[in-house]
């Protein structure tokens, strides 16, 4: 069986993915793929030749990151070139585990189609108020910037309603949280 987990951008999503990897649940994550590749020198002149830009040679994820937020264009080719990479490494990561559940953790799970490789799917979603806080708290930035990454993104709302499963998490409670996931886990384990 597998599960996909998703969210909305400071939603909780990775801390559900790390709790899951804990309690020993076998976890392929499309953001450490994603992290290997931009290792990759490789990955930077392949981005290059697409977007028709020079990058930096050192620290050019920054680069691309403010591209995906500002320019709609260079993100559809960015996410273009990226998820049929993350796709094959994460079916070949899924298949090599023997576990009876297999989650894999994509952020844009539903709008690079990898829900069609999913049993169910799990979305984890807090209020838009908290998901702002969050993120100019995590990444330093302002309201302006965090409504902008926000809504850069497929809504919660259309997430919420394409899930198997939704955990809100509103609370500031890790301890919540958990107890969301491990009642959830009971739900999966008698399917």
């Amino acid at each position: 069986m597998i599960i996909g987990i998703t969210g909305g951008i400071a939603c909780g999503k990775s801390t559900v993915s790390n709790y899951l990897t804990l309690k020993g649940y076998f976890v392929s994550d499309a953001d450490l793929i994603v992290r290997k590749l931009w290792e990759k020198d490789s990955f930077r002149l392949l981005l290059e030749k697409e977007l028709k830009i020079t990058l930096p040679k050192n620290n050019y994820k920054k680069y691309v990151s403010n591209l995906i937020f500002n320019d709609s264009d260079k993100r559809q080719k960015i996410n273009n070139l990226i998820h049929p990479l993350v796709k094959k490494e994460m079916i070949k990561e899924v298949n090599a585990s023997q576990d009876k559940i297999k989650f894999i953790d994509v952020p844009l799970l539903f709008e690079a189609n990898f829900d069609l490789l999913c049993d169910y799917t799990l979305v984890v979603a807090c209020s838009k108020e908290i998901q702002i806080k969050r993120l100019i708290k995590r990444n330093n930035i302002t309201k302006q910037e965090a409504i902008k990454m926000i809504e850069s993104q497929m809504s919660q709302e259309e997430k919420v309603q394409k899930a198997s499963f939704v955990v809100y998490n509103d609370s500031d409670s890790l301890e919540d949280l958990y107890y969301k996931i491990d009642q959830l886990i009971k739900k999966v384990e008698a399917l």
